[in-house]
Formats: C-alpha cells, sequence, structure tokens
C-alpha cells in the first residue's frame, strides 16, 4: 500500500517514531520551511581528485587551494575559528577525519595552512591512496563580536 495514498485515519503509527509524520509529510509532497538564515557552524572544503593521490606531496599541493578556498570565505565574512579539521576519503571510499582545537581563533592562512599540513602529516603514510581531500575550519566566532573569549595569560 502507499502510503501517499492512504487516508488519514487509517495512519495511526503508534509504535513509530515522531518523525514518521514528518516522513509521511515528505511522501505526500508537503511543503515546508526553508530555514535559509541558519547559524553557520563551519567552512568548509573539499575535492575528489579524478587520480588517486599517493603521496604526502601531492597531497599538500592539492590541500593548499582548499584551505585557500576556506580562508578566502572566513576573510569575505569575518568568521575565524578554532578547530581545523581534515577530511580524507580513499578509493574504497572509508573515510577519516582529524581534528585539532586550539586555545584561540586561527587568524591567518598561514596558520590554518600549518594546521591542516600538521594534521595530514602526522596520519602518513596512508597504506591506500587518497580519492578525496577536505579541510575545514569550525567553532567560529565573528571578527568584533563580544562574546569572542580572550586568551588569558597564566601567572608561571
Amino acid at each position: 500500500m502507499d502510503c501517499r495514498e492512504t487516508p488519514s485515519r487509517n495512519r495511526e503509527f503508534p509504535t513509530f517514531s515522531a518523525g514518521s509524520k514528518t516522513l509521511l509529510d515528505f511522501a505526500r509532497r508537503r511543503p515546508s520551511a526553508v530555514r535559509a538564515n541558519r547559524i553557520r557552524k563551519s567552512i568548509g572544503a573539499e575535492n575528489t581528485f579524478s587520480v588517486d593521490l599517493t603521496t604526502f606531496d601531492a597531497m599538500a599541493v592539492e590541500l593548499r587551494p582548499l584551505i585557500d578556498k576556506v580562508w578566502r570565505h572566513c576573510d569575505s565574512t569575518g568568521n575565524r575559528g578554532r578547530t581545523v579539521t581534515l577530511k580524507v576519503k580513499f578509493f574504497d571510499f572509508e573515510i577519516i577525519t582529524r581534528s585539532r582545537s586550539v586555545a584561540t581563533v586561527v587568524s591567518s592562512r598561514g596558520c590554518l595552512e600549518s594546521l591542516a599540513i600538521a594534521l595530514l602529516q602526522a596520519e602518513m603514510p596512508f597504506l591506500k591512496s587518497v580519492r578525496l581531500l577536505g579541510v575545514s575550519l569550525s567553532s567560529l566566532h565573528t571578527l568584533g563580536d563580544d562574546d569572542v573569549e580572550p586568551q588569558l595569560d597564566l601567572p608561571v
């Protein structure tokens, strides 16, 4: 029986989750509200390669344009972040992610690159060839926000 064509009185789903009504609405093509102004939680870029990568140097070269793209977006929006994440997808579609958080926001493209390359270097050598690389910046703060926490000095 097709869910879309079932009368609502026959569609009581007491044993299903609350999400079953949402799925039914999708099946019946009922419009849902689009939230276009969500708060962004991360800024990222990734690239799938036509030829799998096997060396650190090749991966580092391919990572740099992704870092550029992320940093351009950071500059245009005034966002900075504290967590850098590296995404690696292998030829067999296994995915690993590695991240590093720092005490203060990543304040320059060079710092973002250093952290991303260090994450990549720490995982080398890979036993499988790499199909996709990605880099993202999260734990975002907008420059000029009062909620950006200053770095604290600790007495030694």
